[in-house]
């Protein structure tokens, strides 16, 4: 492991390859990492700390629980990402996070392991498996926030998944168990697929359903 724990840490166009692991971690008030180019081509791990600096891609699998992920530029996630852990996971200050195919799982009570929006977007190209066991929250907590849905949505289980930022369905949307609200308004000319016993749920918020298709 390679661990970046405290202190500014400023990557610039600098190469980091091989089949370990770098971590992100420590204090978000104390840590902070610059990654400007270059490449990050070993799994990473985000469990602390600010992540930002200028346009960079993860190369490797990467592992969010903690970090602060910020900055008016974007973070691409050419693997996968998996969203794990009790922890808040916050996005903001205008970080566009580019992610394919992803997992948002293992919360361990109400509303933990939740995205908290502070000026950022999501933009999900691939399969998104929303799989926590409890009821889980993306937070519009300030600034203009979304999730764009460019690939496939799956919501999963018998709980309530609160979309508190717009989401913005341009892929397919489907809610196979459970509870999907939108309380943060919507745009979709896209599908939504709600099967037995599930609910999609328009709850608060403007939503535009622009030739939109809605079966189940």
């Amino acid at each position: 492991v390679l661990d970046f724990n405290y202190g500014t840490h400023n990557l610039d166009a600098a190469s980091i390859t091989g089949v370990g692991m770098t971590e992100i971690s420590g204090s978000g008030s104390y840590n902070f990492v610059n990654l400007n180019g270059g490449t990050m081509g070993t799994a990473l791990l985000l469990s602390g700390g600010n992540l930002q600096g200028a346009d960079h891609t993860l190369l490797g699998p990467v592992t969010w629980t903690g970090t602060i992920i910020r900055g008016a530029a974007s973070t691409t996630v050419a693997s996968t990402l998996a969203i794990v852990g009790a922890n808040d996971k916050n996005l903001g200050g205008g970080r566009v996070l580019n992610v394919g195919d992803t997992t948002w799982s293992g919360n361990t009570a109400t509303n933990n392991n939740r995205i908290r929006f502070t000026g950022g977007t999501i933009n999900s190209s691939g399969t998104w498996t929303d799989s926590n066991a409890f009821d889980a929250y993306t937070y519009d907590y300030s600034g203009t926030n979304a999730f764009n849905n460019l690939g496939t949505y799956d919501k999963l289980g018998n709980t309530t998944t609160t979309m508190n930022v717009a989401y913005n369905n341009a892929g397919t949307t489907n809610v196979n168990a459970g509870r999907f609200t939108l309380t943060g308004g919507s745009t979709s000319a896209s599908a939504f697929n709600v099967a037995a016993g599930a609910v999609l749920d328009f709850n608060y918020g403007t939503h535009n359903l622009d030739a939109a298709s809605i079966t189940g």
